[in-house]
């Protein structure tokens, strides 16, 4: 909370004071000491009844000080990452609350919090009233969620944006034994082979989910969604073949596929990336509905306004650095975004309309909130 500076109400008697408060005045007289004298002093008096006025709000006031001196943050920051560890919101998030920590010369503790899609983590923030030192990161999921479920907390009033940090762009990957080489290739098999191939989502709802059912709806494949508490325990799944796909972001791909352990299908997006020239984009191969992936992060919907500023100058700070450029944005081919808390705020309200389109995807699939 912001220091209010208060003025101590000093009373002067006027030059034509009447005769009564100048009799009021209380008059220290000399006190010999030693040889020394001390000058008189005159104070001017208070009359009772405005004493009995002021002295309960200065009383208020010296009780109120301390609080309101201490510049937020006054203790160590809860950063909850709503998946489990080892998943790419898990690893942005760590890399940003160290440098965060530094910044608001407060440590930032990172809770992986997985379940129910992201909903269990959310909730600590939602949940959180006033305290601006629970923090959440989030990824486009945060859209689409209350158009599938009845969540425990309003997005709009309880959760508060603060900044969007990056744009990825994730990669369908299959395991190394898959019969296939590329997108069209699997919708082939995937058509030929109903209810035979698989796929591992981070959640009921998610992201990986919307992406399958719709693959399903519009190419006609009956690919299966199994669903795990993150990506990273759905990218081992593949490696371990227990499931066909699943999506991952490049970086955390990129080592796997030059191992030959696992094979890229398609980049989402519009355009190829560096990691992976060789590989076409969805619509490329016939699949035209593009998913706008990003992670953010927001705070509880009652935080001080000036506590989710100030956490948003000193994210966009470090994000934008040359460290983290270099270190992270370009290293696992995101796209840094870092805007306002209003911007990211507009951001969400425009992406409803694809949000609730790709809601109804999951639902006409049959997906049913637990």
């Amino acid at each position: 909370m912001s220091r209010i500076p208060i003025a101590s109400p000093g009373i002067s008697r006027p030059a034509n004071s009447s005769p009564a408060i100048s009799r009021a005045a209380i008059s220290l007289t000399e006190i010999p000491r030693k040889g020394i004298s001390r000058p008189a002093i005159s104070c001017p008096a208070i009359s009772r009844p405005l004493f009995f006025i002021f002295a309960p709000l200065l009383f208020a006031f010296a009780l109120a000080g301390p609080a309101h001196s201490q510049a937020w943050p006054v203790k160590p920051i809860r950063l909850i990452v709503p998946i489990s560890a080892g998943g790419s919101v898990d690893t942005i998030g760590r890399a940003v609350a160290q440098k965060l920590g530094d910044a608001l010369r407060q440590p930032v503790i990172v809770e992986n919090r997985a379940g129910a899609t992201g909903i269990v983590g959310m909730n600590a923030c939602a949940t959180a009233g006033t305290d601006a030192h629970v923090l959440c990161t989030v990824s486009n999921d945060l859209t689409v969620l209350p158009f599938l479920m009845d969540l425990p907390f309003n997005i709009e009033r309880d959760l508060a944006p603060v900044t969007q940090l990056v744009a990825i762009r994730p990669v369908l990957m299959a395991s190394s034994s898959s019969p296939f080489n590329n997108f069209r290739e699997m919708v082939a098999y995937a058509r030929a082979n109903p209810g035979k191939l698989n796929f591992g989502s981070f959640g009921e709802g998610g992201g990986a989910h919307q992406l399958v059912e719709a693959i399903n709806q519009e190419l006609g494949t009956k690919i299966v969604h199994i669903p795990y508490k993150g990506s990273g325990p759905a990218l081992q799944a593949v490696l371990a073949n227990e499931v066909n796909m699943a999506v991952a972001v490049p970086n955390i791909a990129l080592p796997h596929a030059k191992s030959g352990k696992i094979k890229v299908l398609a980049v989402n997006g519009t355009t190829r990336i560096a990691a992976f020239p060789d590989v076409g984009t969805y619509a490329e191969q016939g699949f035209g509905l593009n998913i706008r992936n990003w992670f953010g992060v927001v705070a509880s919907g009652r935080a001080p306004r000036d506590a989710i500023n100030r956490v948003n100058r000193e994210i966009v700070a470090i994000i934008k650095s040359p460290e983290y450029m270099e270190k992270f944005i370009h290293a696992f081919y995101y796209d840094v975004i870092g805007n306002t808390p209003d911007e990211m705020a507009e951001f969400m309200k425009a992406d409803r309309k694809v949000a609730e389109v790709l809601a109804k995807v999951v639902k006409d699939a049959g997906f049913k909130a637990q």
